[in-house]
């Protein structure tokens, strides 16, 4: 037996209350840890259904959707009602009947209410005071109707509004329990200051500071009513300590603001699973003492409840909050127009007060209340207001870079220690600054797409055109561009550019060492065109820009990279600081960004070298020495990679530009430009030190400038053949080192290539003459090297021999009109075809079948073309769709026989 004495009633019931809480919170934590899972599982799992059944609690405060909805139209049609008496009847009555009855209905409907609460009935009484604020209005309108006829409606209802607001608000006041008073007189407090001013000026700065006042009183209104998370869970005063205490170590473990309950995507706190008991401390397991003192927290002082009544006022300080923004967001918006749109500093001084004013007004209630949005709003009003004060005495290139000192300012004042600012505060000031600063940025993209794009496209559409005497003559000069408004475009980028790096070394980080990188390089390649420089001196500078950012990226980029792009003979330095570290990712987003704007620089000073042919030899020759050693030494992989591309692209414009000069034939420029894929190759087999992220980028490239050469002949036969015979000797010397045996069959294929295009050339006829005897040799050889290594493949040994004699019979049939030839190739690719499936070898099976075919289509398609010019119009459309919605329908079978079909084509000898 315990010697505990028996609790009181009183401290008893402190004791169930807290019990009950706690069973309440875990309760709902639970549900949130079953909803989380829930949708963490999907659809995939169904879940059981639970053997417990929610207790339905009865709530006081909440009344049926049925009665809600019939009160609803009970108020209504009584407002109805009321409008149509006071605009249709009212002129029945005299001046003593209308007296009587606006103060009858109007008590009445005001007066009810009390006693409707006092019963119980508060929805009931709710849809009454609606209808008793109604009546409050209407009694206005008649009022005006009967004694101030006269007076100006606009000044009438902005006094009418300033005498319902308070008395609404002290109706809403008085009883508590209502919910419309406090909104209705928070919306009718939003008009007399505004109507009052457009009514008394004939200008509109007196009406948008009555808008910065009305936002000044819903901002205190706000700032009053609405609290801080935090003071909201405050202890009730007189509490005792320990329901504290309780509210602290939650039962199921958790504080207030953190874990599964606070956030259903947690999947589990860190104290607390899924199993956890009720009543288990959060910081150390044990279980919560239950003491007679235990009881729920209070609301607490700091959260505004109506007098006497459970209602929150916090929905009538969110209104509040609302009508704050929208009236100061509306008074800012028109201040900034006004003194954006002002010409003289007298005109401008007037809109920057109203735009000082409201970030005073969004500063006191950011610091009253912090919060990033207020503070923002603050920092880019005060920006507004002292760079639009001083813009009409500025010159127009001076406007942009005035509005970022400006913001350079706050910038300041926010970073450096001073006051404690809020840290909401802080970041909200940090936050318009860089608004500002990216607004300064945008404006100098037409400036750069000028000296980036237009000028260098222009040289490049018409090159060796001459010098012009400055880089801006290459997109028109005078009245054409407005340099001059772009000139101090280097300056804004440059100081942006002194922001992101005294950013960075406070703080690294990715974004601000990219923008670094990104701001100053743009700034360079803009100088020329702000400054005017000769061309020659703007050619200079893009070459050492593109240089120096190169370099900066060469230096930047980490010793250790991926494995994606490590290779064999470049192998992974061990880095010194850690791959996730901050300073690696700058590092890292500083070298990709630095070798972007590289590639940009170096593409913009390559189109602009076209202007004479000794700028295209001087730039593109300094460009193949840059990337050249890049490729070759580069410290990281990609940069090997982009510089052997790049350098490949240099050696090929010089090839080009060589040819041009000596004014050389296709067959000549054609050879010049292979002499860049022999350079490649001749490389690639005397300096084997060279790593393989660079060889392997740099044949790539180089197999484009062989398409290149070919292109330039494709239009003379004789001479195609011959470049293609060219490529197939530069591949097949390739193929001669050790790693790169399998450029065999492409050399191959060129040789073949080649040998019809010089057929082709000579007008022959019949193919079969030539073809035939290496179709008999390879076929033959191809044969016996199967009798050696019996595991050799049929395409190794006979894929080539076929194809000598069948694909060029095959082209020649479709230019034949005769039938004996498409009669010979079809025997013999049937014969090929039944030979293939006779002994399943894959080569002459697939390409028999395929020549034979095309060879049916070939004599087929006459009478096809005839059939389908007797058709309906409609009918291949419609058999189009009925055969796609058939392979739609059977999808899956049909992919998987194609999957057969390819397994078994894998299994051919």
């Amino acid at each position: 037996m315990s010697d505990t004495p028996p609790l009181a009633p009183a401290e008893e019931l402190v004791v169930i209350d807290g019990e009950l809480a706690r069973l309440d919170a875990r309760r709902h934590q639970l549900l949130l840890r079953r909803a989380w899972l829930l949708t963490v599982l999907g659809p995939r799992v169904t879940p059981p259904h639970p053997s417990w059944q929610p207790a339905a609690v009865p709530s006081a405060s909440s009344a049926p959707g049925a009665q809600n909805v019939l009160l609803t139209l009970g108020g209504i049609l009584l407002a109805v009602a009321a409008l149509a008496f006071t605009l249709v009847g009212w002129g029945q009555l005299g001046i003593a009947g209308r007296a009587a009855v606006l103060a009858v209905v109007t008590l009445g409907a005001l007066a009810a209410p009390a006693l409707l609460v006092r019963r119980g009935l508060t929805a009931t009484a709710e849809s009454v005071g609606v209808v008793g604020l109604i009546l409050t209005t209407l009694d206005a309108y008649a009022l005006y109707e009967v004694a101030f006829p006269a007076v100006d409606g606009t000044a009438y209802t902005a006094l009418a509004a300033a005498v319902l607001a308070p008395l609404w608000a002290a109706y809403g006041l008085l009883l508590p329990r209502l919910r419309s008073p406090l909104p209705a007189a928070l919306l009718a407090a939003q008009l007399p200051l505004p109507l009052w001013a457009a009514t008394h000026s004939t200008t509109e700065l007196p009406f948008l500071w009555a808008l910065l006042a009305t936002a000044a009183l819903n901002a205190a209104v706000a700032v009053r009513l609405l609290r801080r998370p935090a003071a909201a869970t405050g202890s009730a005063s007189g509490a005792r300590p320990a329901a504290a205490s309780t509210d602290s170590t939650s039962p199921a473990g958790t504080s207030a603001s953190t874990g599964p309950a606070a956030d259903p995507a947690v999947p589990a706190n860190a104290s607390t699973g899924p199993g956890s008991p009720a009543g288990t401390s959060g910081r150390s397991g044990s279980s919560a003492p239950l003491t007679p003192g235990a009881a729920l927290p209070d609301a607490g002082p700091h959260t505004p409840r109506a007098a006497g009544s459970g209602h929150s006022l916090a929905p009538v300080g969110a209104l509040a909050a609302f009508c704050a923004w929208a009236t100061g967001g509306l008074a800012l918006l028109a201040g900034l127009a006004f003194s954006v749109a002002s010409s003289t500093t007298a005109e401008a001084v007037r809109p920057s007060g109203i735009l000082l004013a409201g970030a005073a007004l969004a500063l006191a209630v950011s610091l009253r209340r912090p919060q990033t949005a207020t503070a923002v709003v603050a920092g880019l009003a005060l920006v507004a207001a002292t760079a639009g004060a001083v813009r009409p005495a500025l010159p127009v290139a001076w406007v942009v870079p005035a509005y970022l000192l400006c913001a350079l300012a706050v910038l300041v004042s926010a970073s450096v220690p001073g006051p404690r600012l809020p840290r909401a505060v802080r970041h909200g000031l940090r936050g318009a600054a860089a608004a500002v600063g990216g607004g300064a940025v945008l404006t100098t993209l037409p400036a750069l797409a000028l000296s980036v794009l237009a000028g260098p496209l222009s040289r490049a559409v018409a090159p060796w055109h001459g010098l012009p005497a400055t880089v801006r003559e290459t997109v028109g000069s005078g009245s054409d561009v407005p340099w001059q408004t772009m000139s101090t475009a280097p300056l804004v980028l440059l100081t942006v550019a002194s922001v992101f790096v005294a950013v960075h070394r406070r703080s690294p980080h990715p974004a601000a060492a990219a923008g670094a990188v990104l701001t100053g390089s743009a700034a360079l390649l803009l100088v020329p065109a702000a400054l005017n420089l000769p061309y020659v001196a703007a050619l200079a500078l893009h070459v050492a820009t593109a240089t120096a950012a190169l370099l900066l990226a060469a230096r930047a980029f980490p010793p250790t990279l991926p494995a994606a792009f490590a290779s064999p003979a470049s192998p992974a330095v061990a880095s010194t600081a850690p791959a996730g570290s901050p300073s690696a990712r700058s590092r890292t987003a500083a070298a990709h960004s630095a070798l972007a704007a590289g590639l940009v620089a170096a593409g913009a000073v390559s189109c602009l070298a076209l202007a004479s042919r000794s700028s295209t030899f001087g730039v593109l020759g300094a460009l193949l020495a840059v990337f050249g050693v890049l490729g070759a030494r580069g410290p990281a992989p990609v940069l090997r990679v982009v510089g052997a591309v790049a350098a490949v692209g240099c050696a090929t414009g010089l090839a080009g530009a060589s040819a041009a000069v000596l004014d050389a034939t296709p067959l000549q420029a054609a050879a010049l430009v292979l002499t860049v894929p022999v350079s490649v190759a001749l490389l690639a087999a005397l300096v084997p030190r060279l790593p393989g992220s660079t060889v392997l980028p740099a044949e790539i490239a180089a197999a484009g400038a062989a398409l290149l050469a070919v292109g330039l002949v494709v239009g003379d036969l004789p001479a195609l053949a011959t470049v293609l015979g060219l490529c197939a000797a530069i591949v097949a010397g390739t193929a001669a080192r050790p790693d790169r045996r399998h450029a065999g069959w492409a050399a191959a294929v060129l040789f073949l290539l080649a040998a019809w295009v010089r057929l082709a050339a000579w007008q022959v006829e019949e193919p079969e003459a030539y073809t035939l005897p290496v179709t008999v040799l390879a076929l033959a050889a191809g044969h016996l090297r199967r009798r050696g290594a019996p595991g050799t493949s049929s395409w190794t040994a006979y894929g080539a021999g076929l194809a000598v004699t069948l694909l060029p019979s095959l082209v020649a049939v479709w230019a034949d009109p005769y039938w004996p030839r498409p009669l010979l190739l079809g025997c013999a690719s049937l014969v090929v075809t039944l030979l293939g499936a006779r002994y399943r070898l894959g080569a002459p099976l697939l390409l028999g079948s395929v020549v034979l075919s095309l060879v049916a289509l070939h004599e087929l398609a006459p009478y096809v073309v005839q059939v389908v010019g007797v058709l309906p119009r409609w009918l291949p459309p419609a058999l189009a769709g009925l055969f796609l919605l058939a392979v739609g329908a059977t999808y899956e079978r049909r992919l998987h026989e194609a999957r057969r079909l390819r397994e078994r084509l894998t299994r051919l000898g």
